[in-house]
């Protein structure tokens, strides 16, 4: 199937619209693709305050001070904070994993679409202009999937930014490792899995400009060892800030 798998997914998707992806049911073309309303608001669990100012991980009960959690307070992450729109919880998991393994390409307009619940976040609000640098994966793992999940999502998020916002979408990282899939991993071997696993892919590195504002797009957020390592190689080109985005927090 190779990389002409994502094609032909568009192509089915085209002829045979798929139907809502949590119950299965047939529904009304509406503002997120591949979800009906009731289940938009039933299934769904958005990522809200408080939540750690690093990682963006959420705190039980009512916390009045700004903090890092456990999972960042003696770790330097290579990014200034990372921004998610929901908990990666209940079937948000199901749709990803259907998204990643199991060829379901159409689903990068829906997590595409949630997305664009990161912009409430006020952090955001003073740039206007943005580098999107989504997360690479290895070209062996890049044959077997087909498609690049990160920058599916982002050319669908792309899509529909706001208006007074700028996006430029940049593939800046090569990914040089094969390595262990860090959902398999226990937190310990996550960290250090992906040490030295990117580096800059020069000549595309190049349009991007010093103090540039860049996001760095992936689908789940966990330990944050994935984004931290990519963007100590983006740090190489002295931007303005880096900040992980991502549509599910686990």
């Amino acid at each position: 199937m190779g990389l002409h798998w994502g094609m032909f997914r568009r192509l089915l998707d085209v002829i045979y619209p798929p139907d809502c992806a949590a119950c299965g049911e047939a529904y009304p073309k509406g503002s997120v693709p591949y979800l009906c309303d009731g289940c938009q608001d039933e299934v769904l669990l958005p990522l809200e305050p408080p939540r750690c100012v690093v990682c963006g991980q959420s705190y039980t009960g009512e916390i009045s001070t700004r903090r890092s959690c456990s999972n960042c307070a003696d770790r330097d992450m290579g990014f200034d904070f990372a921004v998610g729109a929901y908990l990666a919880e209940g079937q948000a998991v199901d749709w990803m994993h259907r998204y990643k393994y199991a060829g379901e390409i159409h689903l990068a307009r829906l997590f595409g679409r949630l997305m664009d619940r990161i912009w409430q976040d006020d952090r955001l609000s003073g740039s206007s202009e943005w580098v999107v640098v989504p997360v690479p994966l290895h070209r062996r793992r890049l044959r077997e999937r087909g498609y690049n999940q990160a920058l599916e999502m982002a050319i669908e998020w792309k899509k529909h930014a706001p208006e007074d916002l700028e996006l430029q979408i940049v593939n800046a990282l090569r990914r040089d490792r094969y390595t262990t899939r860090q959902a398999t991993l226990s937190r310990k071997e996550r960290l250090s899995n992906l040490t030295g696993s990117f580096s800059l892919r020069k000549r595309t590195a190049q349009k991007i400009e010093k103090g540039a504002n860049i996001m760095l797009i992936d689908d789940v957020l966990t330990t944050g060892a994935t984004m931290s390592e990519c963007a100590i190689e983006l740090r190489k080109l002295e931007p303005k800030q880096i900040v992980a985005v991502t549509v599910l927090r686990g």
